[in-house]
């Protein structure tokens, strides 16, 4: 269903996706203990006129609304970058070298604040590590990661 939604826009199989996800969030993190903005994984620009959407950004707004955690947009991709999926692990550390910045305004947004780094699957885990390491550079206090599947 993942790769149907991502690749091929299936987008209607993202309401059962993220009622497991929400499910999970509900069983593991007590209301007062999550995080204050959610964090979607940025696509570089040319991907995302290639794809039409950003699955991290629609997982994300649609948390938002489950659960009532602003979605932040504070990550911006700068490198085009090979699928990570095509990649093997060393690789993947590679290509996503200097991948990452954060937005003007994104350092006064997470200032303090403990985020949720949202992307569709952790493979290796490489993306979020990236994307983590640029938001507590930045300021964060901490920093986790929700993500539909963990492959």
């Amino acid at each position: 269903m993942i790769t149907a939604f991502k690749y091929n826009a299936k987008l209607h199989y993202l309401s059962p996706l993220l009622d497991q996800l929400i499910d999970n969030i509900h069983h593991t993190y007590d209301i007062a203990k999550r995080p204050q903005l959610l964090i979607p994984i940025p696509l570089h620009p040319k991907k995302l006129r290639d794809r039409g959407f950003n699955q991290s950004v629609l997982i994300s707004k649609g948390l938002s609304q489950a659960l009532n955690i602003p979605v932040a947009s504070v990550l911006r991709r700068t490198k085009h970058t090979e699928p990570q999926s095509r990649l093997s692990a060393k690789a993947r550390q590679r290509n996503l070298t200097n991948a990452f910045k954060i937005t003007k305004t994104g350092q006064a947004t997470i200032q303090g604040k403990t985020l949720a780094i949202i992307d569709d699957v952790i493979t290796t885990g490489t993306t979020i590590e990236k994307a983590a390491q640029h938001l507590l550079q930045a300021g964060a206090r901490e920093v986790d990661a929700w993500s539909l599947a963990r492959a």
